[in-house]
């Protein structure tokens, strides 16, 4: 082929079916769809690199790529809630234009209605139809046709194009193809539990004492344990921060359970212990200051996880334990 230009128009096709065969049909609504040529500066598309919202000129063997870009919504096509794997399907479609290189006779194309090709030198039309240009913004209408006359000094147009999968070109020779693509989304699924256990009392001395038995009595110790589980597949998490309103007061040491109820790690200085997906234990301070991440008003205990764990981000197949303490009167 000679040097081509392509005019290209990206399409939401509501309702339809995974190309790819996954069972699974079109349920959510992309926003602000835009296609984007990739300029060659930096592989992988770059906002303020790969800007051109047509394809100027294509060599004879040669290729570009084509980025479908849009904003994701919050929820579902009917409202509903996104759940990992939610499908989107989008076509791309390409319209035959004038390139950028003038050859036999032609103008050189500048991405504008006259520059697209709606029909050959064989009287093969193209459904043509409105193009995004200028990011998304403006639209121009395809509307150059061919001549079925032969000619022995200008270049002839044929159309040879087979028929497109996906959008709303399909048809074979008609100036136009497409091809449909997803987008799937890849949502956190968190799962919280809570649960509590007695770890000392001052009869039972300690469950880590050979025989040992505690017993939610006055002047024992239980637990409160904060499981936070990020299922296997999903995306990641980005935790903030978790509360809790204890129904009495924390304890002012973090204990170890055994006959003395040591406090870990060090007497008066930690009470809440965060054990986060990649088994790193960390300590704060359950008090009025949150320099460490935790703050505690005697009524609500409240864990900054990007601080007291160190990290806000909960893998998929990971798990985050929140332990503190609390004194029965």
């Amino acid at each position: 082929n000679a040097p081509q230009g392509f005019l290209l128009r990206p399409e939401h096709l509501a309702g339809l079916a995974d190309p790819f065969g996954g069972g699974t049909n079109d349920i959510f609504t992309p926003a602000n769809l835009q296609a984007f040529m990739e300029d060659g500066t930096t592989p992988g598309y770059q906002p303020a690199e790969d800007n051109d919202v047509w394809v100027p000129n294509v060599l004879a063997g040669n290729s570009v790529t084509v980025y479908v870009v849009s904003d994701m919504p919050a929820a579902r096509t009917d409202t509903t809630a996104l759940v990992n794997n939610d499908l989107s399907v989008v076509s791309l479609v390409a319209q035959v234009a004038v390139g950028t290189t003038a050859i036999n006779g032609e103008t050189a194309g500048t991405g504008l209605a006259a520059d697209a090709i709606i029909d050959d030198d064989n009287g093969n039309p193209s459904p043509g139809g409105t193009f995004q240009v200028t990011s998304g913004t403006t639209t121009v209408n395809a509307g150059t046709g061919g001549s079925d006359i032969v000619d022995t000094v200008a270049m002839e147009t044929v159309f040879a194009d087979p028929a497109g999968a996906g959008g709303t070109t399909t048809g074979a020779r008609n100036g136009e193809h497409a091809d449909a693509s997803t987008y799937t989304m890849v949502v956190a699924s968190l799962t919280v539990a809570k649960t509590s256990r007695a770890i000392y009392d001052d009869i039972n001395t300690g469950e880590n004492v050979a025989g040992a038995n505690p017993k939610a009595i006055p002047g024992s110790v239980v637990r409160y344990t904060v499981t936070i589980d990020n299922a296997a597949g999903a995306g990641d998490a980005t935790l903030t921060t978790i509360s809790d309103a204890p129904p009495l007061a924390v304890d002012t040491q973090f204990g170890s359970g055994d006959a003395t109820n040591t406090a870990l790690p060090a007497a008066g200085t930690n009470n809440v212990r965060i054990v986060d997906g990649a088994s790193t234990t960390t300590y704060c301070t359950a008090d009025g200051s949150a320099a460490d991440g935790c703050t505690y008003d005697g009524t609500t205990l409240d864990v900054d996880l990007g601080v007291a764990a160190g990290t806000a981000t909960l893998a998929a197949g990971q798990t985050l334990t929140i332990e503190f303490d609390v004194i029965l009167p």
